[in-house]
C-alpha cells in the first residue's frame, strides 16, 4: 500500500469517526442530554476549531485572504442572532440525580451539519489533497474557488449559530445553578435523564 492511500485511509477514518459523533450529537441535541459549564465551552472550541481548519484550508487553495474577514463577520452576526432567539427553543429540567439536562436548537446543529458535509464534499472533490489535511498551495478552478467561499461561508453562519447556542446554554446553566432560574424536576415527553 502506498503512503498516499494510507493517509486517504487515515482521513477516511477521521471522516467516519467524525459522523458517528455528528450522530450522537444530534440524538442528544434531540432527546436531551446532561450539561454543565465544561461542556458548552469544549463543544464551541470544537465547532469553531473544525470549521476553521477547513476555512483556513481554502487560503492556501486560492481563496483570497478579504474572504476570512467576511467569514469572521458572518460568524459573529450568526452569533448573537442565535444567542438572542434561541431561547425559546431549549427546554431545560433535572434528571433524578438532580444534574441539569437541555435539549433544542436542532436546527442550528442541522444548518452547521450540511455546512461541513457540503465543505468536506467539495473537498474531496476539487481537492484531493485537502483530505491529508495537508496545507500546500493547489490552484482551483473559478468554480471551485466560489465553492468553497460559499461553503466556509456557511460553516461560519454554523459555528457561529451553535456557539451563540452554546453560550445560551451556558449563561442558562449559571442562572438555574445559582437559583435565579427554576425548572421542572421532570423531563419533557420523549426526553432523557429519567433514569
Amino acid at each position: 500500500m502506498s503512503s498516499s492511500g494510507g493517509a486517504e485511509t487515515s482521513v477516511s477514518y477521521l471522516y467516519a469517526f467524525i459522523f458517528i459523533l455528528i450522530a450522537i450529537r444530534i440524538r442528544r441535541i434531540i432527546f436531551g442530554q446532561r450539561i454543565s459549564k465544561v461542556r458548552s465551552i469544549l463543544y464551541s472550541v470544537w465547532y469553531v476549531a473544525f470549521a476553521g481548519l477547513l476555512t483556513a484550508g481554502s487560503f492556501f487553495d486560492g481563496v483570497s485572504a478579504y474572504y476570512g474577514a467576511v467569514d469572521a463577520a458572518i460568524f459573529v452576526v450568526s452569533l448573537f442572532a442565535a444567542h438572542r432567539f434561541i431561547n425559546r427553543r431549549l427546554v431545560f429540567w433535572r434528571g433524578v440525580d438532580g444534574s441539569i439536562w437541555a435539549k433544542g436548537g436542532i436546527i442550528i446543529y442541522l444548518i452547521y451539519v450540511v455546512g461541513l458535509v457540503v465543505r468536506l464534499a467539495i473537498d474531496f472533490i476539487y481537492v484531493p489533497s485537502a483530505l491529508s489535511f495537508s496545507f500546500t498551495s493547489v490552484s482551483l478552478g473559478s468554480t471551485a474557488i466560489t465553492a468553497e467561499i460559499a461553503t466556509d461561508a456557511l460553516l461560519a453562519f454554523g459555528s457561529g449559530l451553535l456557539t451563540g447556542r452554546n453560550i445560551r446554554l451556558y449563561r442558562r446553566y449559571v442562572a438555574i445553578e445559582q437559583g435565579r432560574e427554576t425548572i421542572p424536576d421532570a423531563p419533557p415527553s420523549g426526553a432523557r435523564g429519567v433514569t
